[in-house]
């Protein structure tokens, strides 16, 4: 059976989630020390999670765009605009699989982190960054249905899914989820370095 991005994404946000319940059964010691591998990968978590926010937020404005065009009722500049959004899915998918795998090795080495008040913000920051992912494969999983609506809509085709209003008010509260998440994950990250990173 073939593995698509989106399994890949759950399995390795499950692993994430399993690794840090093993971590919290790790004995704390006062001595601070941070897997080179958590270093590495905070980094590289952190842009991917940078990178996801703004693929949202240029998406988000897309939408605003497709609703102006509708309401002059410029079909075609609505539809261009559509096809232009679908064209973006995949790095949006691609984000989300960079982040899972980030996250995924930032929480096997959250077990070594020690002190535990240490240990405990690093699965902070990883569990922030595991919803951001479920996140945002609701958010794909919402425009293309928004998009099949649209298209409908503005090509006068059958269509029985959830009306445009119902999608887009989803669609905003993933948004906005993703938006919170994204600000979670950048100031326990901050608030790691502050205080166990010299």
């Amino acid at each position: 059976m073939a593995v698509t991005p989106k399994k890949i994404v759950i399995i390795s946000a499950v692993s994430a989630v399993a690794i840090i319940g093993i971590g919290f059964l790790v004995t704390a010691v006062s001595k601070v020390f941070i897997p080179e591998e958590f270093f590495t990968q905070r980094i590289v978590g952190a842009g991917e999670v940078k990178n996801v926010a703004r693929m949202v937020s240029d998406s988000l404005d897309n939408l605003q765009q497709i609703e102006a065009a509708d309401q002059t009722g410029d079909t075609s500049r609505a539809l261009d605009l559509v096809a232009y959004e679908q064209s973006n899915r995949q790095d949006k998918q691609n984000a989300a699989v960079r982040l899972s795998g980030s996250l995924e090795r930032m929480a096997r080495s959250t077990v070594d982190i020690t002190p535990e008040n240490a240990r405990g913000l690093s699965v902070e920051i990883v569990s922030a960054g595991v919803a951001m992912v479920s996140r945002i494969i609701n958010y794909n999983t919402l425009l293309d249905s928004l998009f099949e609506a649209l298209k409908a809509k503005f090509l006068h085709t059958v269509y029985s899914g959830p009306t445009v209003k119902a999608l887009v008010e989803r669609i905003n509260t993933e948004a906005s989820a993703i938006n919170q998440l994204n600000q979670t994950f950048n100031s326990s990250l901050a608030d790691f370095d502050r205080q166990f990173v010299k």
